[in-house]
């Protein structure tokens, strides 16, 4: 399964706070225990990797 995750959270000022650890300990957690599917990581919420089977926005923007 291809699975795509916004790692916005680690790029912006919520790096040290609670939405970018969840964010890191979640791809960490995802990559050591189910290391058979593909992650994409991406950054920007403009530019989706094409053909995923899972989009995972870890936090909600109310102004996006």
């Amino acid at each position: 399964m291809r699975i795509a995750i916004d790692t916005a959270p680690l790029v912006s000022g919520h790096t040290n706070r609670g939405v970018g650890g969840y964010t890191k300990n979640l791809i960490e957690a995802l990559k050591n225990h189910q290391p058979e599917h593909t992650y994409l990581l991406f950054d920007s919420t403009y530019q989706r990797p094409p053909e995923t089977d899972i989009i995972h926005y870890p936090f909600f923007d109310p102004f996006f």
